[in-house]
């Protein structure tokens, strides 16, 4: 896999060696729709509640998700009958965006004064064309306790004024290629 996307022998062992990363997740066929609708179908506590979703966040790192005029939040918007909900997408904030989405939806339920109102957040991307279509993962060791990141995953937090659920994330089309 390290030929496949340019690194050297020696970026291979600093992977492996300093970041404790030894194999990279991929996903070639999925889409961007695809992985936020198995987020939102991995949170049990959205079914039957769908009417009381007032904001539909999605966090991203990059201001760009799809080619005009597709819009999966639009469309998973319309696939969850959310349609109560105002879409937006918070982002320009690095890693940092999840956790803006979900204070902002903190926020705006606080000023909504429906106490049933409800948020959801969901975070995840895909690559732009032209990058490369994998991500690192952990490897497995014993001395080393790293999350993951992954721009495969996908993750969705259901918030009410009074507390947040979330999913544990859900990849789409997860495989684990060795390096």
């Amino acid at each position: 896999m390290g030929a496949r996307i340019g690194l050297t022998p020696r970026q291979l062992r600093l992977f492996r060696r300093f970041h404790g990363l030894d194999q990279v997740r991929l996903d070639p066929d999925g889409t961007l729709l695809d992985l936020l609708d198995a987020a939102v179908r991995a949170l049990p506590e959205l079914r039957g509640n769908e009417h009381r979703v007032r904001y539909l966040l999605h966090a991203r790192s990059t201001p760009v998700a799809a080619p005009y005029p597709l819009n999966p939040l639009h469309q998973l918007r319309e696939r969850f009958g959310l349609t109560n909900a105002e879409a937006f997408t918070v982002t320009q904030q690095a890693c940092a965006a999840s956790l803006l989405a979900v204070d902002l939806a903190g926020r705006l339920l606080a000023d909504d004064g429906d106490p049933s109102a409800l948020a959801l957040v969901v975070a995840g991307r895909r690559p732009s064309p032209g990058t490369p279509n994998c991500c690192p993962a952990p490897r497995s060791s014993p001395r080393r306790r790293r999350p993951a990141w992954s721009a495969r995953t996908a993750t969705a937090t259901a918030c009410s004024p009074t507390r947040c659920a979330s999913d544990r994330s859900s990849t789409a089309g997860r495989s684990t290629t060795r390096n």
